[in-house]
């Protein structure tokens, strides 16, 4: 029972190192690395799936292992979504980071609420998980109903605590 609240408080821990290393005024490589992008239905980080090469202090070459994600991303406008420009595509792209506005700070917080929704599919998976794993024990009914209440209200406190260390960092990457 106690093993689900190690794994979230891991899965939190986590949460917390991964936003912290975002840094609007120090975007490099290791950032990019971190990014996650969802194709059909999973989320890669980016370093899985490109080679990231800082050409300048503002501009990265992505250099994508395979093709389809390269148009995947090119046509749902991954990085556009995100604030930044893409100068080049052929089999790379070329991005540019723009200079820190207001917009590109919004634009920015949405990685953050990416990686927030990320966490929370996870968790949320693991609340399922445990859910069957009550109903295969060989319990009363009353005992069943008693826990899924438990691992109900523990999902929800975890879910608060997540959304409370999302608009943290979400406050401070908007004030810098």
């Amino acid at each position: 029972m106690n093993d689900y609240r190690e794994k979230i408080n891991n899965y939190l821990n986590l949460f917390k190192e991964k936003t912290i290393f975002l840094n609007i005024k120090n975007l490099n490589t290791t950032i990019f690395n971190n990014f996650k992008i969802k194709y059909n239905n999973l989320y890669y980080n980016l370093s899985k799936i490109c080679f990231i090469k800082s050409i300048s202090k503002k501009k990265f070459l992505l250099t994508f292992n395979d093709q389809k994600i390269l148009s995947y991303i090119v046509k749902s406008k991954y990085f556009e979504n995100y604030g930044f420009n893409i100068l080049k595509i052929k089999n790379e792209i070329e991005l540019n980071v723009p200079n820190i506005s207001s917009e590109f700070r919004n634009n920015f917080l949405k990685i953050i609420k990416q990686e927030y929704f990320y966490f929370i599919e996870i968790i949320e998976n693991l609340r399922k998980k445990e859910l069957l794993n009550i109903k295969t024990k060989s319990i009363s009914k009353n005992e069943i109903i008693r826990l899924e209440k438990i691992i109900k209200n523990d999902f929800i406190k975890y879910k608060i605590i997540f959304k409370n260390e999302l608009d943290i960092m979400l406050n401070k990457i908007f004030n810098e």
